[in-house]
């Protein structure tokens, strides 16, 4: 007879919470991610902005020009800041997400423990059970004494 846990069921509950709440971190860390080259990407766009009008003044340049300029600047601060808030509160949903994925696992591995902790027991049981049929048979052979 195979070894059965009892609670499966609820070890495969375990392990699919787990795998549910890595998703969550995953994905959390890939919105990081894109948030974080959108503003590497700003910041991009506002030095070759800078250059652009520094070039520009050298040049000459219209005063609307400049206003425009100077608006354009003003509107990509704003994004910036918007992306680095919305970073930021991602970034602490990610470390709360942490704490729940570390927890999960934590659950899902001392409910794997008690599986093997069992298993292990139910091997031990077998192989005394098993023992103790060859010892009975070893003691019948021997009373019966050698064949004639």
């Amino acid at each position: 007879m195979a070894f059965r846990f009892s609670l499966q069921a609820m070890l495969d509950l375990r392990k699919s919470y787990e795998r549910q709440e890595k998703l969550r971190l995953e994905m959390l860390t890939h919105q990081i991610s894109q948030l974080r080259q959108q503003l590497e990407t700003l910041d991009r766009e506002k030095t070759a902005g800078r250059e652009r009008l520094a070039q520009n003044l050298q040049e000459g340049l219209f005063g609307a020009e400049i206003l425009f300029n100077t608006d354009r600047e003003a509107v990509g601060e704003q994004r910036r800041d918007s992306l680095r808030q919305r970073k930021a509160e991602v970034e602490e949903q990610r470390r709360l997400q942490l704490g729940v994925f570390q927890k999960a696992q934590q659950q899902r591995k001392i409910m794997e423990n008690l599986r093997d902790r069992r298993e292990q027991l139910y091997r031990q049981i077998q192989a005394r059970r098993e023992q103790q049929v060859l010892d009975e048979l070893f003691l019948t052979r021997r009373a019966l004494g050698p064949p004639s």
